[in-house]
């Protein structure tokens, strides 16, 4: 799972939450542009992102059916 958030209080309980359930997680700059934050999720092979309401490029979603 990747975190794509400005460090606060909730990208900490997000990253405990996923530790304590067994997820791996793979944090993106927050600064990072859109591009970026595509590779690295696909050189990673996460498959979800949590991601700040604040960044106006989302990253969309795929379906894996």
């Amino acid at each position: 799972m990747a975190i794509w958030a400005p460090n606060n209080p909730f990208w900490a309980v997000s990253y405990f939450g996923i530790i304590l359930s067994g997820g791996i997680i793979v944090p993106i700059d927050y600064a990072s542009g859109l591009k970026r934050a595509e590779t690295i999720m696909n050189l990673s092979g996460a498959k979800f992102v949590i991601q700040s309401a604040y960044k106006f490029e989302k990253i969309p979603l795929k379906r894996h059916d």
